[in-house]
């Protein structure tokens, strides 16, 4: 059984560990909170509602909505509202770090856990875009087929995160070794889907370019962005990059593509050219406006 009490009134309240992830309501007060996302255990109301400093506990005159001093201690004090009940309250500057603290899903719980919860949701999100790719694929949907593809690089690069931000793992233990094996496996899904994009996949079980020559070569920028981030977390250089470009499009060697993957390859190395061009660009006015400023 789960025990806490009401993020609200305090009431003690238990649950069994079956309902972990699923709201409950408190008999008490009616207040509705979400077991695991909440983490009651842990997630402890902070601040005060009331007009009232929380460094001396004295009575203000009024309740603040911003950032002020307190007249009676000199303490400056913020104003925040907690996830529990959406409530503004004035807080310290810790509390106020806590409260931010608090908005983040993971809040109080067990990493290993937790990723355990995650891994379930991904293996069936994982399964179900994967028998619904080979539904496109029967039919000639490649262009839906792309999406389920783009989909299923999303959950590897997802699990791959997650597991460097939320363990804190280095990259030489077993589990930082799983999160690399897992960015490897998406930037290959995001070159495949790269190549459906450039080929001109489409839903009439036919690969048709267009007539005129757009961004990227017509390869969606999240697949860009995706490519790029990967392959520099990675340490990719161009040239393994290519070598990964051709491995993947060798799955694909019976597709009437439009493009041989020769051509293919040059395009998007044009597009990740354009791309490092924008983004240096991006980074130039970044750079002016920040002197403008000071």
């Amino acid at each position: 059984m789960i025990h806490f009490t009401c993020s609200k009134c305090g009431e003690a309240m238990e649950a069994p560990e079956s309902i972990r992830g699923e709201n409950l309501k408190c008999p008490a007060c009616g207040y509705l909170q979400k077991v695991a996302g909440e983490n009651p255990d842990v997630m402890k109301p902070l601040g005060n509602v009331e007009p009232i400093c929380p460094y001396c506990n004295k009575p203000l005159k009024k309740k603040p909505k911003q950032r002020s001093k307190c007249p009676l201690c000199g303490n400056y004090f913020r104003v925040r509202t907690r996830p529990q009940d959406r409530q503004q309250v004035l807080v310290t500057e810790e509390q106020a770090e806590e409260i931010a603290k608090q908005y983040y899903e993971g809040y109080g719980r067990d990493p290993e856990n937790w990723l355990q919860e995650k891994r379930k949701a991904w293996d069936q999100q994982w399964g179900d875009l994967n028998k619904q790719s080979g539904e496109y694929a029967k039919n000639g949907f490649w262009g839906l087929y792309r999406n389920c593809r783009y989909a299923m690089g999303d959950v590897l690069q997802a699990e791959a995160y997650f597991i460097l931000t939320n363990l804190k793992c280095s990259k030489e233990e077993e589990l930082g070794i799983k999160a690399l094996s897992r960015m490897k496996q998406a930037i290959r899904v995001y070159l495949e889907v790269a190549l459906f994009d450039l080929n001109g996949a489409n839903n009439n079980n036919e690969f048709k370019l267009r007539e005129d020559r757009i961004q990227f070569w017509d390869i969606a920028p999240a697949v860009m962005d995706w490519i790029v981030e990967l392959s520099t977390n990675l340490g990719i250089q161009r040239d393994d990059l290519r070598e990964m470009f051709y491995e993947v499009a060798d799955l694909y060697k019976n597709f009437p593509f439009s493009l041989t993957t020769g051509m293919a390859w040059r395009r998007l190395g044009e597009a990740l050219t354009e791309y490092d061009a924008m983004v240096a660009a991006k980074g130039k006015e970044t750079m002016k406006a920040r002197e403008s400023k000071g």
